[in-house]
């Protein structure tokens, strides 16, 4: 059963503001964000799908700009959570999407996952973004065979089969449809890059590659604008000289 439409909203900021604080209180473990991934799975993916479905909302918002008639209920949400990367960095993708966190949680089931290089994967994705746009204004396949479908509780034989191919990646390869597909992780990308909040490495680095051997995403160096971050953590733990920091990059030294 749905939740009321205004859960979707609440949660997301609420959960952006507990992972905010704890990041930066240098208080998140693996317990507590399994309890958060959990939770979003749950209202974000099962109970609230109403709200999060940031393709649907990227194609009506392009198809709106088309058209003449932006539907401002899905342009408020293009920005809301476009503007929780601007602040929080790509905390959304990491901790609230529905299949940002299902594809987290399949990468734990394996110790050691294969890691497409960085430019590799951004240069597909924008060539995705490219198509997204081309095809998705003008024809509704794009949305019904939208991804993020593959978590709603209502699945066909084909979103079904699609789902797991989708989890059997992620537990091999750390994020595949975030990393390479996703339009919205597009533009958070671009936006995260100039984030008020991020991780950063401070001058306690010994340079010891700890983090960067840990780091899923190829993010953690000195010197990353943190675009692809998700900020699960692994590189907070892996650092025993506390040399890496979420907060202002120009407060953090």
């Amino acid at each position: 059963m749905a939740l009321p439409l205004i859960v979707g909203p609440l949660y997301m900021l609420l959960a952006t503001a507990i992972v905010l604080v704890l990041l930066w209180k240098k208080r998140m473990n693996e317990q507590i964000a399994m309890v958060v991934l959990a939770a979003s799975l749950l209202v974000a993916g099962f109970l609230q799908w109403g709200f999060l479905d940031t393709t649907i909302y990227l194609h009506q918002v392009l198809w709106g700009i088309i058209n003449g008639g932006i539907n401002p209920q899905q342009a408020v949400k293009v920005v809301l959570i476009l503007g929780t990367s601007l602040i929080a960095g790509r905390l959304f993708c990491g901790y609230i999407c529905p299949l940002g966190v299902a594809q987290e949680l399949a990468s734990k089931v394996v110790k050691n996952q294969a890691h497409i290089d960085v430019k590799i994967s951004e240069k597909i994705r924008a060539a995705f973004f490219i198509a997204f746009i081309v095809l998705g204004i003008g024809l509704a396949t794009v949305v019904s065979f939208n991804p993020f479908s593959l978590v709603s509780p209502w699945l066909d034989t084909f979103k079904l089969l699609a789902l797991v191919v989708v989890a059997a990646a992620g537990i091999f390869v750390y994020r595949p449809y975030c990393t390479l597909l996703c339009p919205f992780g597009f533009l958070m990308n671009l936006t995260s890059r100039v984030s008020l909040l991020k991780l950063k490495i401070n001058e306690n680095c010994i340079d010891c590659g700890a983090c960067s051997r840990k780091c899923p995403a190829g993010q953690a160096q000195k010197g990353s604008a943190m675009a692809e971050c998700y900020l699960c953590g692994r590189c907070l733990k892996a650092c025993k000289k506390d040399a890496i920091r979420y907060g202002m990059p120009k407060l953090i030294k």
